[in-house]
């Protein structure tokens, strides 16, 4: 890795794509640091998106009216169960310092 400008930044995007068996939840967690493997200790959480998809089997019929009527599952909940199928993504994105203030 090439030693940048201190000033320039990445931004860290971690998808975590959970599979059940009548539904998928997607989270996505956006962190932002400092150039240089030695101030990732810095990140920063900026941003986090969770969606929850019903399986196209169950949508428009009885089944979706009782799904939707139980509690939204938490995402530590699904983790600590250990039967879901867990998936996660990594992805940097090297942000310059003159292009900081369009993000």
């Amino acid at each position: 890795m090439t030693q940048g400008n201190m000033s320039d930044m990445f931004l860290l995007i971690h998808t975590m794509t959970i599979i059940e068996s009548d539904y998928v939840v997607q989270a996505q967690f956006f962190h932002t640091f400092p150039d240089g493997l030695a101030q990732i200790n810095n990140a920063r959480l900026v941003a986090r998106r969770l969606r929850l998809r019903i399986h196209p089997e169950l949508r428009g019929s009885r089944n979706k009216a009782i799904f939707q009527r139980l509690n939204a599952p938490s995402l530590k909940t699904l983790m600590k169960r250990n039967s879901s199928n867990i998936k996660h993504h990594l992805r940097a994105i090297h942000i310059p310092q003159g292009q900081r203030n369009q993000v």
